[in-house]
Formats: C-alpha cells, structure tokens, sequence
C-alpha cells in the first residue's frame, strides 16, 4: 500500500490542520489483489482499479466531487 499522506487544508504557518494517510482511504481488492484484472478481464469487485476506497475514502471523494461540480 502506499504509506503517504494527504494534507487536507493548509494553517497560515504552512502546516496541516487535518492529516489522513492514504491507507485510511482506500484498501486493496481482495479478489484481484491490487491487480485490476482477472484472467485478463477487469476486476469486477474493484471496477479494474485494484482498490476499494474505504468509507472515509468515499466521503473525501463525494465531498470533493460536490466542491469541484458547483
């Protein structure tokens, strides 16, 4: 998994208010094992990305996705 870490608003002295590690979003795909695909096809259990996102994953991203669409 990739140990990395987002940085989600930024202080006036340059430094993160809130902090969330990357594993803490998403996990690997149980049934492809972070692979994407099958015997060639996409993975239907991950969608071919090898990841699911976990539900703090899924409120980042919907949250993200309402500020980007206005």
């Amino acid at each position: 998994m990739d140990d990395g870490w987002w940085c989600i608003t930024e202080n006036r002295k340059g430094g993160c208010q809130m902090v969330i590690a990357t594993d803490d979003l998403e996990v690997a795909c149980p049934e492809c094992e972070r692979a994407g695909e099958i015997e060639g096809s996409p993975c239907p259990a991950c969608g071919g990305k090898g990841v699911i996102l976990t539900a703090q994953g899924n409120t980042l991203l919907d949250f993200i996705q309402k500020h980007l669409n206005k």
